[in-house]
């Protein structure tokens, strides 16, 4: 029998671990997953965090541009497996689910089996051998409307949401709440930021203001839409918003 964790009626508290980066609004963000990172990119330049790929950044670029003065945000989907992934293989095929909308060789996983959270610690860990400042766990929303092929609850992730920000507080790592507008007011205090995509597109950026009035940075990202409307929205909120491709690579326009 698969091994899953078990849901508690309280949630375990945030943890108080020093962490090496304590992210504030008006920090500006570069996100990029694609393409070469150049030293010399202006946005790079700009930018107070780089938010790059945990596995494709070599351990080379991220000691190049923390020498430079940037914080390193390194993500990973937390939710879902990707099959060109080097530790795909330590899924089980009952940890998979339904594959991701529009995403060719993504598929939800069971975020209560026990095996896929140890997937992410190993992630984390490997966040803090590179030398990540924070991480940015992607696709934990599979309870929020999706099909993903397991009977998911806000409380099965809020559960697992705890855990992982916990974790990475343990190991000295910020930690980011992703896109999770249904969450963000009972979860923000286990996290550091939020990045958040398409929240002016779909009206949703309201529900992530309780991260920035309780001093945790909002980095908002759109891929489409006017850039002013965009770009006055953020100001008003203090969200950092860039508008920027959907293969995140280094086109993109900032707000600040």
């Amino acid at each position: 029998m698969k091994n899953i964790i078990l849901i508690v009626a309280l949630l375990s508290a945030p943890n108080v671990f020093a962490v090496q980066y304590d992210p504030a609004p008006g920090d500006r963000m570069h996100i990029q997953y694609a393409g070469t990172i150049a030293l010399t990119d202006v946005k790079v330049i700009a930018a107070d965090v780089i938010n790059l790929d945990l596995v494709d950044t070599t351990q080379t670029k991220i000691s190049q541009l923390k020498a430079a003065g940037k914080k390193i945000i390194c993500y990973f989907s937390a939710g879902s497996s990707e099959d060109w992934r080097p530790d795909y293989a330590q899924f089980t095929a009952a940890d998979k689910g339904l594959p991701l909308d529009d995403w060719e060789g993504e598929r939800w996983l069971d975020i209560r089996s026990a095996n896929v959270l140890n997937v992410m610690k190993a992630r984390i860990d490997l966040a803090v051998v590179k030398g990540c400042d924070a991480v940015d766990p992607d696709n934990t929303d599979g309870w929020d409307g999706n099909t993903t092929g397991f009977p998911l609850t806000q409380q099965h992730t809020m559960v697992y949401l705890a855990t992982l920000a916990n974790y990475a507080h343990s190991k000295g790592l910020a930690i980011g709440l992703k896109n999770n507008p249904n969450l963000v007011n009972q979860m923000f205090s286990y996290f550091d930021f939020s990045v958040v995509e398409q929240c002016h597109e779909y009206q949703e950026c309201a529900s992530y203001q309780v991260m920035t009035t309780t001093g945790r940075p909002v980095w908002q990202i759109e891929y489409t839409g006017n850039l002013t409307a965009i770009c006055n929205a953020a100001a008003i909120r203090n969200f950092d918003a860039q508008k920027k491709t959907l293969a995140l690579n280094t086109a993109g326009t900032q707000c600040r």
